[in-house]
């Protein structure tokens, strides 16, 4: 049995019972069909007798009925006397079906012969059958024919009926007789066979008679029909048999025979279902057996089954005990070895313990030990079991599974160690470095990072890590943290970034934060490093101050050299005065003086009256030991003043000047007044260089801002000479100018101012013609690009 469960697939096994007693419920139709089909024969044969015997009877009875009429039409005396044929009349009328017996004369009149009066005398009346076939009757007998029969018609009561005449031989006239088919024909046909057929006839295709069975249960055959012509007239006699005995009987017998082969197809069925059910499980049973012994042997350990009753013994061992302990397999099953002889003594009464906990509610039990092998060498081993339990609760089985779990050990003593390493590492480490979780909490926080925020480790684990910093700070940082969780796998490090801390005890202090990510079980996790930048800060400081008492000396000594270039830088500011002034005294000297004009030229006057006062201001500030005065500005509105600073000497000379600043706003740290002398310098000197070739390249001068990151920049693009290779190597140094009037500090004062700043002066040759300057400031914006 086993190997029959595999010759049949599982959908197989299914189907096959089903089809089995579709085949048998075939061969029962086909064998209920064959016994109905016989017993259909048999009502029909029965029919076509029948059939036969009632055309053979309807035949004989009437040629005998036309024959007695034509044997009274015979012996009919030439004058009409009742009593002479009277003997011949009652014969006649004694027939059944016969209803009227007359006598039409020579003047078409009928006079009937039955019934006749008390006193013998028959008064003439018109008969049931219609004139017209009777005046067709008369026509149609002559001198060659002496009988005829009329067409089917309809009595006064409605039944079917047929008229037969022949001519008298000794006197004028016919005889003719009417015949009621139904009486006739219900009297002819049934007899005996009353109740086992049905019968129907139609005469000229006229139904004149049928009979069916009173018993509403009958069951008739298939019609049988007889077709046959008598006397010019055609007949059709349909037949169905019904309930005659072997009919019956084949019936009977035909609906058994369904019914017991039905019944023992779905026992057959039923029977194969079983048979196939069981060779399944059969096989199942098989299979499993066969995959439980591949199990036994793929599995990495040993499987056991511990018999309780046996006091120790083992029935079975699985194969892997040889490859676990050395031992082989029979010596385990035969006794000469237990298992518990080679279990450590000192993890003995743990195991136990474990195996005493199991009950029937927690069957399973689960314990690690040491077993010593055969060849004296130790190792781990982890013992998966569960109990079985009889019916009063006792413990008689255990089922198990023994696996190696020495390597497992190893690598659990081999972690444990490298994280002891790695928090040495940590511990011992200058810099700060806390592990944070996606939520901000502190997980891990080293010794250093003790000493700089002066939290112990237990207070600060579990704490926010928004707690050492300033408040301005913790409400971007969960944005941070976010964005970094949403882009895993994309943003892994950010080193160098500077912050500001803060300690326990409230002080602010700066800091340099390195961030690395990793993926651990539980979600991403943050490692930070931390740099105290305090020392480094207040060593740049003193490096700074040195840096100026050095610059002032350097200031100082090159005074005299820049006394030189005041004149230059006032001169357009004193010849804007003179042009305004002039403006004025015309508009006075005009007899109708504009006041809007002379204002506005008085309002310029006065704007360029304070740019020199304040150039003049910023030279004596650059003399003395002190740093400027630094304020956050915007770089957009700055360049708008400038502008209009500038508007006049631009109008003078034909320049237009545009303006391409940024969106967002651009906002620097630092003396406003030396940022405004630099794009001053820079413009004047673009509209000179412009000036020099007459504007031939354009007349537009573009001043231009840009934020990008930590860094803005400001730009001057004019369409002059541009810069030579010849001029590039002395733009920058002092009282070395590229001009015929120059005297070589515009630029050299422009690059001291913005380096002081923290920026940088610079230039390149555009394109088509001319050249730009540009200048970068650290970008001071909220909002930065």
């Amino acid at each position: 049995m086993p190997g029959t469960s595999h010759t049949l697939t599982p959908r197989w096994r299914r189907w096959t019972p089903l089809l089995t007693g579709i085949c048998l419920v075939g061969l029962t139709l086909i064998g209920w069909q064959a016994l109905e089909r016989h017993r259909q024969n048999e009502l029909s044969n029965a029919a076509s007798v029948a059939g036969g015997w009632m055309a053979v009877a309807v035949t004989r009875d009437l040629q005998a009925r036309i024959a007695t009429l034509e044997k009274l039409a015979e012996r009919w005396p030439a004058g009409y006397t009742p009593d002479k044929n009277r003997p011949g009349i009652d014969s006649l009328i004694a027939l059944p079906g016969f209803q009227t017996l007359g006598w039409v004369d020579e003047s078409h009149t009928v006079l009937q012969l039955n019934p006749v009066t008390s006193d013998g005398a028959t008064p003439p009346r018109a008969l049931a059958t219609p004139s017209a076939i009777i005046e067709a009757a008369m026509s149609a007998i002559g001198e060659q024919q002496h009988l005829t029969v009329s067409e089917p018609f309809l009595l006064d009561n409605g039944k079917p009926a047929l008229a037969f005449f022949a001519r008298v031989e000794q006197g004028a006239g016919l005889l003719m007789a009417e015949l009621e088919l139904a009486d006739w024909l219900d009297s002819l046909l049934l007899g005996d066979t009353r109740g086992l057929t049905y019968s129907r006839v139609l005469l000229q295709d006229q139904q004149v008679y049928e009979h069916t069975s009173d018993d509403e249960d009958t069951v008739y055959g298939p019609p049988v029909t007889n077709l046959f012509s008598t006397y010019a007239l055609s007949w059709s006699i349909q037949v169905r048999s019904s309930n005659w005995p072997l009919a019956r009987m084949n019936s009977i017998f035909s609906t058994a025979f369904l019914v017991l082969s039905l019944l023992l197809s779905g026992i057959t069925a039923w029977f194969v279902r079983v048979k196939l059910k069981s060779a399944e499980q059969a096989g199942e049973l098989f299979l499993n057996t066969q995959q439980l012994k591949s199990l036994w042997k793929s599995l990495p350990g040993m499987v056991f089954r511990k018999i309780l009753r046996d006091k120790g013994n083992q029935s079975h061992m699985g194969e892997g005990c040889l490859t676990l302990s050395g031992y082989e397999k029979a010596e385990f099953e035969r006794g000469s070895i237990l298992w518990e002889d080679i279990i450590n003594p000192n993890d003995r009464a743990l195991r136990q313990e474990q195996i005493a906990m199991a009950n029937a509610s927690s069957p399973n039990y689960f314990a690690e030990y040491r077993i010593s092998c055969k060849d004296k060498r130790l190792k781990w081993v982890l013992e998966r079991g569960r109990m079985t339990f009889d019916k009063l609760g006792n413990k008689t089985i255990i089922d198990g599974l023994v696996i190696d779990a020495t390597p497992r050990k190893q690598t659990e003593t081999a972690l444990i160690e490298a994280e002891g390493y790695a928090q040495a590492i940590v511990d011992t480490a200058a810099e700060a470095v806390i592990t944070i979780d996606e939520l901000g909490v502190i997980e891990s926080f080293n010794r250093a990072a003790e000493t700089m925020f002066g939290y112990c480790q237990q207070a600060a684990i579990g704490m926010e890590v928004t707690q050492l910093m300033p408040e301005h700070y913790r409400r971007d940082h969960q944005g941070h943290v976010d964005q970094h969780v949403a882009e895993a796998g994309t943003v892994k490090h950010i080193s160098g970034r500077e912050l500001t801390g803060k300690r326990k005890d409230g002080t602010i202090f700066p800091i340099q934060l390195s961030i690395s990510a990793f993926q651990g079980q539980q979600g991403r996790r943050f490692v930070g490093l931390l740099r105290d930048l305090s020392v480094q800060r207040a060593a740049e400081q003193e490096a700074r101050v040195h840096r100026g008492r050095l610059a002032h000396i350097d200031r100082v000594n090159i005074l005299g050299e820049m006394a030189t270039g005041i004149a230059h830088e006032i001169n357009q500011p004193l010849s804007a005065i003179s042009m305004y002034a002039q403006s004025c005294l015309r508009y006075l000297d005009a007899g109708n003086p504009k006041p809007d004009r002379l204002h506005e030229a008085l309002e310029k006057l006065s704007q360029q009256a304070h740019r020199a006062g304040a150039v003049i201001e910023h030279m004596q500030q650059f003399a003395r030991q002190r740093d400027s005065d630094r304020e956050q500005f915007d770089c957009n509105n700055l360049i708008r003043q400038v502008v209009t600073l500038a508007d006049s000497e631009a109008v003078m000379r034909n320049i237009d000047m545009v303006l391409d600043l940024d969106a967002h706003p651009c906002c620097a740290l630092g003396d406003v007044v030396q940022i405004e002398q630099v794009i001053l310098n820079l413009l004047r000197n673009g509209m000179e260089s412009m000036e020099s070739v007459n504007c031939q390249h354009g007349r537009q001068i573009s001043l231009s801002t840009r934020c990008d990151g930590d860094t803005l920049t400001v730009a001057v693009s004019d369409s002059g000479t541009g810069v030579s290779a010849e001029s590039a190597d002395i733009l920058f140094q002092p009282f070395k100018s590229t001009k015929k009037m120059g005297m070589g500090v515009g630029l050299t004062i422009c690059q001291s101012i913005v380096q002081a700043h923290g920026g940088e002066l610079g230039f390149s040759n555009n394109k088509d013609h001319g050249a730009t300057f540009q200048f970068t400031l650290p970008n001071f914006s909220t909002e930065k690009t």
